[in-house]
């Protein structure tokens, strides 16, 4: 999905047909194509896409944490088992859903 588009958007953009102005046709002649692809192309949502190098496991684990401090999630310690969770909903909990071991 587009950065920052509902779905309704992307298929009203699909849909949209738009007649080339002067604009799109001084742009098409320019880079030696068609105004319809000109246009074509503005009308089609671009997707952001983002490419990582990793030299080690502790790269991957820093990208990672602060992935989650960038999108505003939370984890706690389990005061059960002492394992980590990523609290769900907005509630304040200080255990983990896991089953504990010899339980069912």
């Amino acid at each position: 999905m587009p950065y920052g588009m509902d779905s309704e958007e992307l298929k009203a953009r699909f849909y949209l047909s738009l007649v080339p102005n002067e604009a799109h046709k001084a742009l098409a002649e320019k880079f030696g194509t068609t105004p319809e692809k000109v246009v074509a192309f503005i009308n089609m949502p671009h997707f952001i896409s983002r490419q990582y190098v990793f030299g080690s496991v502790a790269e991957i684990l820093e990208i990672e944490f602060t992935k989650m401090l960038e999108h505003n999630v939370h984890f706690r310690k389990c005061k059960r088992c002492g394992k980590y969770f990523i609290m769900k909903g907005n509630y304040d909990t200080n255990y983990c859903d896991r089953i504990a071991e010899g339980e069912t």
